[in-house]
């Protein structure tokens, strides 16, 4: 469940690793010893919270900044080393918080699932995960998620999609898009699909349901959570250089290996200043001292519009509006295929299907591309708790 396990990726041999890892400690041990220089007590929360903060940042520079000055083979052999430190470590605490999780595939794409034990789920959220296009792991992200899961009840699948510098630009997208509809196909209702990710996932997870309409045919999600997302590559704003001491991100960000030569300010990697009418209901929580600040307020500026009061969904086949109630019979959909768009080479041809209607029958109209005849949904009240809470699981960043 890493970069690492893949056929196509290089790593290092065991000495090199063994001498990357001694390295790393020796920069880990300096960036402790700079914490006392930082004014780590300073700050506009409490005393503890300030003091983690500050040992976070200088932890978390110092680890980025120096793997990413590895060769890549070696990135991945500590990116691996740490993965399974994490498999031990994250385990008990996942079952303490009574959820089970899974490694399974979903739309060809392999992933951690995790689900409430006891209770079944009331929804599933599509997580993509942080690391700048290029680092961590699913299971690097099992304290988070697996809270987001224990706490509101849903099946949350962390996708364990490609990253660069194998696998530049598209390959993530694409991946994420695959786990999108196959939810879909395999029945999970759009309503009960929610989108969530931080940083370079945030950012993902904003292209995604923009490139849905013409790229992969998607239903939107319910709705979106994003965590500082990373919405602008370009890296032009005043914030990236003005909050670079202050950030946890090294201040020489990443980008051309993850773009591979793609126009920056493309949509599809720099959805700042996209269209975002007919966009999902989105919380968006970001720290004031974050290099990518003032690209997401902007991109805030464009999300932000009065979301519709809740509706009633009706199957139109049968006029119900239960799964209890619905009889309706079941009946198979054409095959579709991706139409090309600027990303069209890169897209899997759907499978033919039979699909069903969540409320129980599978009224299918050949129209509207094969899909069930769904009326638009909006965020019922128990969404908006479930928004709300994942945005208070990280109360440490400061929200907008």
């Amino acid at each position: 469940m890493v970069m690492a396990n893949r056929p196509e990726v290089r790593t290092a041999a065991a000495p090199v690793v063994a001498v990357d890892t001694v390295l790393l400690a020796h920069q880990m041990v300096a960036a402790l010893a700079r914490v006392p220089f930082r004014r780590p007590l300073h700050g506009r929360s409490s005393r503890l919270s300030n003091f983690g903060t500050s040992l976070t940042r200088e932890v978390v520079r110092s680890f980025m900044g120096y793997c990413s000055s590895l060769p890549i083979a070696e990135f991945r052999s500590i990116e691996l080393l740490l993965d399974d430190l994490c498999r031990v470590v994250m385990a008990p605490v996942v079952s303490a918080r009574h959820v089970a999780h899974t490694v399974i595939e979903i739309g060809g794409v392999p992933g951690i699932l995790y689900v409430p034990r006891g209770a079944a789920p009331h929804g599933v959220v599509l997580y993509l995960h942080g690391g700048g296009y290029i680092g961590t792991s699913p299971t690097m992200y099992a304290f988070f998620t697996s809270r987001i899961c224990a706490a509101t009840r849903r099946a949350v699948f962390v996708a364990d999609y490609r990253l660069a510098p194998e696998f530049p630009f598209p390959a993530g997208l694409i991946d994420a898009a695959h786990v999108l509809w196959a939810l879909v196909e395999v029945g999970v209702p759009k309503e009960r699909l929610f989108v969530a990710g931080d940083s370079g996932g945030g950012g993902l997870a904003t292209s995604l349901v923009l490139a849905a309409p013409e790229d992969v045919h998607l239903v939107r999600p319910a709705a979106m959570i994003l965590f500082s997302p990373e919405v602008d590559l370009r890296l032009d704003e005043p914030s990236v250089t003005a909050n670079a001491e202050s950030d946890i991100l090294p201040w020489n960000i990443p980008t051309a290996s993850y773009l591979h030569g793609f126009d920056a300010s493309s949509r599809y990697v720099s959805p700042v200043d996209a269209d975002f009418a007919g966009f999902p209901p989105t919380v968006i929580s970001w720290g004031g001292d974050e290099m990518f600040r003032d690209p997401i307020r902007r991109s805030w500026n464009g999300w932000r519009r009065p979301v519709s009061p809740p509706t009633r969904t009706k199957c139109r086949e049968c006029s119900m509006s239960s799964r209890s109630s619905c009889r309706g019979p079941r009946r198979a959909g054409p095959s579709t295929t991706t139409s090309p768009g600027s990303l069209s080479s890169s897209w899997r041809e759907r499978p033919p299907s039979t699909r069903k209607c969540w409320i129980g029958c599978s009224a299918v109209d050949p129209a509207n591309d094969g899909r069930p005849r769904l009326v638009d949904f909006s965020v019922r009240p128990r969404d908006a708790r479930f928004i709300r809470g994942i945005v208070a699981l990280r109360r440490n960043v400061g929200a907008t």
